[in-house]
């Protein structure tokens, strides 16, 4: 039968009890909870029933959520879109706003979440996904599965709130003090509230109950709501009950006989129709005890028709087990209710749970699938440009037969190469630096300063000191393989003519020679990696060359000492450990000395120098400064006056000079012994004979260019000779830098596509499928090319591969929507162009750490003007602009940056013990208002940290002098210095402790934490301040979370943002020590943790370490979930500037700096860029 509405339902307070509390003031209602129906319901219950089928049993989740989807914003008055987050749980976006109903995302619906009913299904997504997506949060009741408190707190502090009368405080003594709450519904009629121009929030009544506790039931209000503008309305129902079912109603009885809630039908009447409404349709078991309060899916429809709701969505069901009736039995009833009234089942609908599996076979849009076809298009145009522009020589494994007779020839060799050795480290005129006139230059010594060829590195500096040839840039990559040495070399030559070969020391050699040094009774390699160990290597070097050296049988000693090396990477050359090795190292020659004849050569050389910070791999004359001393009792002079005629020559100069001094063949790849006259008594010029050699390698040269070489004439005298030899080094030297032009411009060409397929993502629209046919071409071309059927015309074939997967990508696209209106757009293009275009200039990349702050500052600039209405926003990007600013005072000085550069390079104890104190208090602080746990594991990581950091400043300044005392400077040692050197020292650690096992337990703590959180955000954060040094450990924890707590997570989002984060990468690369120059790279970060060296974890850890800002930049970018539109913009903005520097080398790939300047900063953004793709491709949101 029909049910009246009561007469006081209109404009009086019906639903207000005398006592203060609320009730439902309908016959519809029938309140039967009590003590004793509480032991009834618990005996009756079945939990059995809603335990789901054998099939089901895995973890289910509701279908995933689009978040490409989820965070555009609808521009269109007529479009909405509504997503089911579990449970009562909805996200609707309309023009307007973002209105958030009943959020619950804790695994428990009760006071605690260690008790209470728990999750069956997964939410689709975390609340922080969403959390600043939703503008108004809307609330039906104040039950713990409708109003969570966990969820709410995890929203934004300042969000909108509407919820029924009696829930304000609440609300603002226990989520947010800055939350705005509107409370409605004093009477028992729609409330309404117009929040913007024609939109307007309708609390209406139903029929419920509330509570949270044993004694406050019926103490707040409950409601159902309308949203409500001119072209759509919502409705949503909350939790309610449609009428009272009597326990003994016999089976047969018609239930529509019975008093039903009259509100609804009122609700249709005066507000409805409407466009779409979430009813719920589960909870209803048993029903004599659930009715009142709970729909059955045959009310639910019912109260669909009384609404007169278009379409409707099914909720309160199949999230937390409520009730007894089967987890899947509230679909099936719905459906078969909706026939029975011959209506059609597409009106009401459910949105399917899933498992686990199911939900990746429908969908799965977190793996961004689109990308790889352009990966795949700029993985080949960098191999194409590549392969023409970086320099390789080719090599030519002939050998030299012949041998320049020198009757003052020796018999034996010794060769000991002190790793690191700078020349002013034993120059006898130096007075600069306290290790200054330490190393005793005899009689029969003969010193040069020797210029090494860049790159500055071991292995390649080795090859140059044995075979003389020409150096090439890209021999820097096998740095750290040593693969074997197949070139002609005077070690080579010398095993020929000798059988007792010794060698002591550095392991590169025996992977460089292993054809040589492979007699284990006379090598004895020691592993080179232990950057921080200054003594193992040289004391067993010492203890085994002596007793070959007094024993004088052998032909050939090597000895590869590097101690001098190791102390500089640990600790820099200005530095007491420093000083002590080079005493040490100039007592073991000394001793050496002791035991060289007049037939025995004693060679001591340098690979390459240092820096002032220990490092060495570019081209400063700090790294390119070693030294060659010559030795034996046959010399009788001494090398004196260096200022006036200091004596000098390329370290290629050294093999043929070695090769003539020992009388075997001048390797076959070398050039220009003539030069070495400058040694003048000890080695007779023979130009002649080496200029004849010169020409047999230009004739088996694989270059036509240059066989007009071999054809000179016989020189009439020694400076006719010599000029021919400098000339054939110079055309050499040509040879040896031709670029192939049209590899380079092949893949130029497919950087302008890859450029403007992703140019166009950003703009335009394109269908999906078509990447099937995309993949499935490629992979057949791709075939083709590994089958090497085309062998000779593979760089041909990989252009058009490339040309035919760009063009099959542009023809997906569809529609020409472009976003004229976007001031952020075109703002951040323009500063990404005005940033491209200013590596066309060298002086730009020398000073870009000062550029890339401007630039920084303008993004936020920007967003300051731009939010001029929001205070709060103001402030906090006042606040980054500020910190950003003062980090930018830390960092490294590249070598042309000086006398203009001024960084904060070290810093004393106690700043930092207050920065880390400060770190640990307010990272921990961030969390605890939103997570006990997490916080107390932050405070803990960062605590660790922090003892990690300090343990390494106070290691490095237990031994440095650095400090305030000049006398040191001045090469005195005073009283002052050892006393504060021991009173440093009681501070000290044992290093094995705190460079190893704290690392350790560190990350262990880290695997807890991720365990417990699954955030890996946070997680990754820390690790990457692990790799760093002290302060640049403190930049990296400090400006990440700040720029991760302050910068907005929802749908204002924008292209300024992307490039602002972008930039952020920069800065924290640039504030923890690095530069774009190899001379910056942190090699001890290799060795953090570490007890044995690991050839690929250590450079998988330089690789985080050198990285880590920008690794660190794209997390945080990809944690606030962009669309595709977003992601293309962020990878284009690292593929523009990689464009332009690609352009930038080619024109002027003849320029004085090019290897110097442009091409080391265009590497690093090769490897960023090749980062960036990697990481956005296979992020899962």
């Amino acid at each position: 039968m029909d049910s009246e509405i009561p007469p006081g339902f209109k404009g009086s307070k019906a639903h207000h009890h005398p006592k203060g509390y609320f009730i439902n003031p309908w016959p519809s209602f029938k309140n039967v909870a009590s003590f004793w129906s509480g032991f009834k319901l618990l005996r009756q219950m079945d939990f059995k029933r809603s335990k789901p089928p054998p099939e089901h049993e895995c973890e289910a989740k509701v279908c995933p959520v689009n978040f490409e989807i989820l965070k555009k914003k609808i521009d269109n008055d007529n479009e909405a879109r509504l997503t089911w987050l579990g449970h009562a749980s909805f996200l609707l976006q309309i023009k307007e706003a973002n209105i958030l109903f009943d959020p619950i995302f804790s695994d428990r619906c009760s006071l605690s979440q260690y008790v209470g009913p728990k999750r069956y299904t997964k939410p689709p997504c975390k609340i922080e996904d969403i959390s600043d997506i939703a503008d108004i949060v809307v609330i039906s009741h104040n039950h713990y599965d409708h109003m969570d408190l966990n969820t709410l707190k995890a929203l934004r502090p300042d969000t909108t709130y509407f919820v029924p009368l009696g829930n304000k405080s609440w609300i603002i003594n226990n989520v947010s003090k800055q939350a705005m709450v509107n409370e409605y519904n004093e009477k028992l009629e729609r409330d309404e509230h117009e929040i913007k121009p024609n939109l307007k929030v309708i609390c209406t009544p139903c029929q419920h109950f509330t509570g949270r506790g044993i004694h406050d039931r019926f103490w707040t209000l409950w409601a159902s709501w309308c949203i409500v503008k001119p072209t759509f309305k919502y409705y949503f129902a909350g939790d309610a009950g449609y009428r009272s079912v009597p326990e003994d109603i016999p089976d047969n009885f018609d239930i529509n006989k019975l008093d039903y809630c009259p509100v609804f039908k009122e609700i249709g009447k005066q507000i409805g129709p409407f466009d779409l409404a979430c009813i719920p349709i589960g909870a209803y078991s048993p029903r004599w005890f659930m009715s009142p309060v709970h729909c059955a899916p045959e009310d639910s429809v019912c109260l669909h028709q009384d609404i007169k709701s278009k379409k409707s969505i099914g909720m309160h069901y199949g999230t937390f087990v409520l009730t007894d009736e089967p987890v899947e039995e509230p679909p099936v009833r719905l459906k078969s209710s909706m026939v029975e009234k011959g209506l059609d089942p597409k009106e009401f609908e459910c949105i399917k749970i899933v498992t686990d599996s199911q939900a990746k076979e429908i969908s799965d849009p977190r793996m961004q699938y689109w990308l790889f076809p352009i990966f795949a298009i700029l993985g080949i145009s960098l191999y194409l440009y590549s392969d023409g522009f970086l320099l390789s020589r080719t090599v030519l494994t002939n050998t030299n037969d012949k041998v320049i007779e020198n009757p003052k020839s020796f018999k034996k060799l010794v060769f000991v190469v002190i790793d690191a050795l700078r020349f002013d480290f034993i120059d006898p005129e130096a007075k600069q630096y306290p290790f200054n006139g330490l190393w005793d230059i005899e009689e029969n010594d003969i010193l040069f300063e020797m210029i090494a060829d860049p790159p500055t590195t071991t292995a390649q500096r080795l090859k140059g000191m044995l075979t003389g040839g020409l150096p090439t840039f890209i021999d820097a990559s096998s740095n750290f393989e040593s693969s074997m040495l197949d070139e002609d070399n005077w070690l080579y030559q010398l095993s020929l003519k000798k059988n007792s070969i010794y060698f002591f020391g550095d392991e590169t050699w025996v992977k460089l020679f292993p054809h040589i040094l492979n007699n284990s009774s006379r090598v004895f390699p020691f592993e080179s990696f232990k950057l921080f160990d200054l003594h193992t290597v040289d004391n067993g070097i010492n203890n085994l060359i002596f007793p070959v050296l007094e024993s004088n049988n052998y032909d050939v000693i090597v000895a590869h000492y590097l101690g001098i090396d190791h102390c500089g990477h640990k600790y820099g050359p200005l530095h007491p450990s420093m000083v002590s090795k080079i005493q040490e190292m100039n007592n073991v020659i000394k001793k050496i000395k002791s035991y060289i004849d007049n037939d025995t050569l004693l060679v001591v050389a340098g690979d390459h120098g240092m820096t002032l910070n220990g490092d060495h791999g570019a081209d400063s004359h700090d790294e390119i400064s070693t030294a060659a001393l010559f030795y034996s009792p046959a010399f009788k002079r001494k090398v004196l006056n260096y200022n006036d005629n200091r004596r000098s020559f390329p370290q290629v100069y050294l093999p043929p000079t070695i090769s003539y001094l020992m009388n075997i063949p001048i390797p076959y790849n070398s050039f220009l012994s003539y030069t070495c006259d400058n040694v003048s008594d000890c080695i007779m010029n023979k130009c002649i004979e080496n200029l004849n050699q010169m020409k047999n390698y230009v004739k088996q040269y694989p270059s036509d260019e240059i066989n007009y070489l071999a054809e000179f004439p016989e020189p009439k005298d020694f400076s006719q000779c010599k000029e021919r030899g400098e000339f054939i080094l110079k055309e050499m030297g040509t040879a040896l830098t031709t670029f192939d032009d049209i590899s380079i411009v092949m893949g130029i060409i497919l950087m302008i596509f890859c450029t403007t397929v992703l140019l166009i993502i950003y703009i335009f629209q394109f269908e999906q499928n078509i990447f099937k046919w995309t993949w499935g071409l490629s992979l057949g071309a791709s075939g083709i090319f590994f089958a090497s059927i085309f062998k000779d015309y593979q760089k041909i074939v990989l252009f058009w591969i490339g040309i035919s997967l760009a063009l099959l990508y542009l023809a997906g696209f569809r529609g020409f929507k472009v976003d004229v209106k976007s001031a952020d757009g075109v703002f951040a293009v323009g500063l990404l162009l005005v940033q491209s275009l200013g590596f066309l200039s060298n002086s730009f990349i020398i000073f870009e750490d000062r550029s890339i702050l401007y630039f920084f500052q303008s993004s936020i600039a920007f967003l300051y003007f731009k939010c001029c209405d929001n205070i709060n926003t103001m402030k906090k990007l006042f606040f980054i602009s500020i910190v950003v600013r003062l980090a930018s005072l830390f960092g490294a000085c590249r070598e042309e940056q000086y006398p203009y550069c001024n960084y904060l390079t070290n810093a004393n104890i106690s700043s930092i013990y207050l920065l880390a104190a400060f770190l640990t208090f307010a990272i921990s602080q961030i969390y605890l208002s939103k997570n006990r746990t997490k916080s107390l594991f932050t405070a803990f990581a960062v605590g660790l940290l922090c003892v990690i950091m300090i343990q390494t400043s106070l290691h490095s300044d237990v031994h440095s002098f650095q400090e305030q005392d000049n006398t040191f400077f001045n090469g005195t040692f005073t009283e002052h210095n050892v006393a504060s050197t021991d009173s440093l020292s009681s501070y000290k650690i044992d290093e094995t402790i705190w460079r190893v096992w704290l690392p350790r337990c560190y990350l262990l703590t880290l695997s807890l934490y991720l365990a417990f959180s699954k955030d890996w955000t946070t997680f990754w954060i820390y690790l990457l301040s692990l790799l760093q040094r002290p302060v640049g450990s403190m930049m990296v924890l400090g400006l990440s979370h700040l720029l991760h707590t302050i910068l907005p997570r929802d749908r204002k989002f924008s292209e300024v943002h992307a490039i602002l984060f972008s930039h952020f990468g920069f800065i924290l690369f640039l504030s923890t020590g690095h530069q774009t120059v190899l001379a910056s790279i942190q090699w001890e970060s290799a060795f953090i943790g570490m007890s044995s060296y690991n050839y690929y974890l250590a450079g998988l850890m330089v690789l985080l370490n050198t990285y880590a800002g920008h690794i660190i930049s794209l997390i945080l970018f990809i944690s606030r979930r962009p669309d595709k539109k977003l992601l293309s913009f962020y990878c284009f903005a690292q593929l523009l500037p990689f464009l332009f520097m690609s352009l930038t080398n080619y024109f002027l790939k003849r320029h004085l700096m090019i290897w110097k300047i442009f091409v080391p900063r265009w590497m690093f953004q090769f490897c960023l860029l090749s980062l960036t793709f990697l990481m956005t491709a296979i992020n899962r949101k």
